[in-house]
């Protein structure tokens, strides 16, 4: 799998860090029952919503999760925690992957958490800056899910890839 996303100019966007199996319904079931939330699509309104209330400091739970791209096309899912600052909340995005676990779907996934809010120098649409502690928030989704009782199993994997060999002197 891929171990980053990107933009939609084939920028190097936000580090992949989870994984799940499971179906659609499965994984909007689950967050859901989180108290994860579905963020309104990106338009000009919710665009012009999501700038003024950040300069408030105002809450918006279901501000827009801008797109990235893996395997070539946008999320399939997004989820978001708010806080009481629309500037800083939880967010989450999964891709189909198309490979399968025991019938069941793979899914890959970008979490994250936004710590600020400012315009984008590309669209100049608001663009949260992500907090660099991305594991602390994959860990904070596991733990969110796990309390729901609808996860049957958690394991952690590596995602490193070794271009070259390893040598010990």
């Amino acid at each position: 799998f891929p171990r980053i996303t990107q933009t939609q100019s084939g920028a190097e966007g936000d580090p992949l860090n989870i994984v799940f199996v499971g179906s659609q319904d499965q994984m909007m079931h689950s967050f859901q029952q989180a108290g994860w939330l579905i963020p309104d699509p990106i338009t000009l309104q919710t665009s012009e919503k999501i700038a003024v209330d950040s300069l408030a400091h105002r809450r918006y739970p279901t501000a827009p999760v801008s797109n990235l791209y893996v395997f070539g096309r946008v999320q399939d899912l997004a989820f978001e925690k708010p806080t009481n600052d629309v500037a800083n909340r939880g967010h989450i995005r999964l891709w189909k992957t198309g490979t399968r676990i025991g019938g069941q779907l793979v899914w890959v996934g970008q979490a994250s958490y936004d710590r600020g809010i400012e315009l984008s120098g590309t669209n100049h649409l608001p663009t949260h800056h992500i907090a660099p502690t991305v594991d602390l928030e994959r860990n904070a989704v596991g733990s969110d899910l796990e309390k729901t009782g609808l996860v049957t199993e958690e394991s952690y994997l590596s995602l490193i890839h070794i271009s070259e060999p390893t040598r010990q002197a």
